[in-house]
């Protein structure tokens, strides 16, 4: 992030989509699940919104092609938990096996006061 603006990471262009995408699900999941106890929670929002436009202009400067078009190629309805979330999605497709799935979105800003 530069003055407040969402950038592409330029480090992670040469990785496949399906690890980008993975990687910045990764990283915001494991931010929120350690905030998830804390009062104030819900003002990760911003921290959610400045990831997912950086992951869009990662993965649009990786393919050469307008955010936009980023948007609608990966874009994905997610049910988690019986909540219905819009993301992105990458599904690699492998024989004899389940496809491997990355997604981005789907995580919960509520907080939960519950110890697991």
């Amino acid at each position: 992030m530069q003055s407040g603006k969402a950038i592409n990471r330029k480090e992670l262009e040469d990785q496949s989509d399906f690890t980008i995408v993975m990687t910045y699900q990764l990283e915001f999941r494991g931010i929120a699940n350690y905030y998830r106890l804390a009062y104030n929670v819900g003002t990760l929002g911003k921290l959610k919104w400045l990831m997912e436009i950086s992951l869009h202009k990662t993965l649009a400067s990786k393919f050469k092609i307008p955010v936009t078009k980023v948007a609608s190629k990966y874009k994905a309805e997610l049910v988690v938990e019986g909540k219905k979330y819009s993301g992105l999605r990458v599904i690699i497709p492998r024989q004899d096996k389940k496809p491997l799935v990355a997604t981005w979105g789907g995580v919960s800003l509520a907080r939960n006061i519950k110890q697991p």
